[in-house]
Parts: structure tokens; C-alpha cells; sequence
């Protein structure tokens, strides 16, 4: 017969999608930070005007 869902199970189930949440954030937050890095502002920026 199958085993019973039971809370061990489904700690350990909500530790590893938290952890995936977590990595998948790092990965966000780590992107936008590289990106915000390689954008060049204008040296001059009154000159746009």
C-alpha cells in the first residue's frame, strides 16, 4: 500500500519549493543588478533637453 501523506512529508516538500523560491529570487535579483550595471547614462545629461 501507498505511505500516508504526513507531516514529515509535507515539511520536506515545503522546504524544497521554499528553497527553489529563494533561488529563483537570488536569480532575479542578481539579474537586475547586472543589467542595472551595464546601462550608460549620458555624460551630459542636460543635453537631451
Amino acid at each position: 500500500m501507498a505511505e500516508e501523506y504526513g507531516y514529515i512529508q509535507a515539511f520536506k516538500h515545503s522546504r524544497q519549493y521554499q528553497n527553489k523560491f529563494e533561488y529563483f529570487f537570488i536569480g532575479v535579483i542578481l539579474a537586475s543588478l547586472s543589467l542595472s550595471i551595464q546601462i550608460k547614462f549620458p555624460e551630459n545629461i542636460h543635453s537631451i533637453y
